[in-house]
């Protein structure tokens, strides 16, 4: 958020618009007035200057676009990044035209295709959903039967509900087993597949 804050106060109060789409911007503006160009260099060590070339750069050059990779994702606030750089294109008015939005791009074709279909706890293969309808469907495809399918779960109302997605897991680990969108709170995780340890000295 610190970059983008201090994007958005170059662009001015008056710059600055609130899609129709997009709720809670007077709290997304109460944020952005913290970020100035010496609290940036502060916290992230990009000299003032530079970062206030950048905002000047995006503010005037239309369309503008974001575009990243790993850089802005593998940390502990990804998604707090990428959320960011989303609240930065929507309020610029980057979004929706050619030449303009966020630009992702991919290690390998798979990480999005995975998503497709079946990484998604919030929803069935190619975004089904997860309501019953959902359920009877692919469970045609997959011939089982949807009465066994059920009968997996503990409830049928916790077969339609989305899962916790991994970088919420903590919440699923920590927090009392009454706030926790299933029967109980984590106890144990399986990873299967190759782990990257990054040496931080030569990343």
């Amino acid at each position: 958020m610190a970059c983008s804050g201090t994007f958005l106060r170059w662009l001015g109060g008056q710059r600055i618009h609130q899609p129709a789409c997009f709720t809670g911007f007077d709290e997304v503006r109460k944020e952005i007035d913290k970020w100035t160009p010496d609290e940036v260099e502060r916290v992230t060590g990009l000299p003032a200057a530079q970062v206030e070339h950048v905002a000047e750069t995006f503010a005037k050059d239309r369309p503008s676009t974001l575009i990243w990779a790993m850089g802005q994702t593998q940390f502990t606030v990804g998604t707090a990044n990428v959320r960011a750089s989303c609240i930065l294109l929507l309020a610029t008015g980057n979004v929706g035209h050619a030449g303009a939005g966020a630009n992702i791009f991919r290690g390998h074709t798979n990480v999005q295709g995975a998503t497709d279909l079946g990484l998604d706890v919030t929803s069935l293969p190619l975004y089904y959903g997860l309501t019953e309808d959902a359920w009877r469907h692919w469970c045609r495809v997959w011939e089982v039967d949807y009465n066994w399918m059920q009968s997996r779960f503990v409830s049928k109302t916790f077969m339609e509900t989305p899962g916790i997605p991994s970088t919420r897991w903590f919440d699923a680990t920590l927090l009392p087993k009454d706030e926790v969108s299933q029967p109980d709170t984590v106890k144990a995780m399986f990873r299967h597949g190759p782990w990257r340890q990054y040496d931080h000295k030569n990343a």
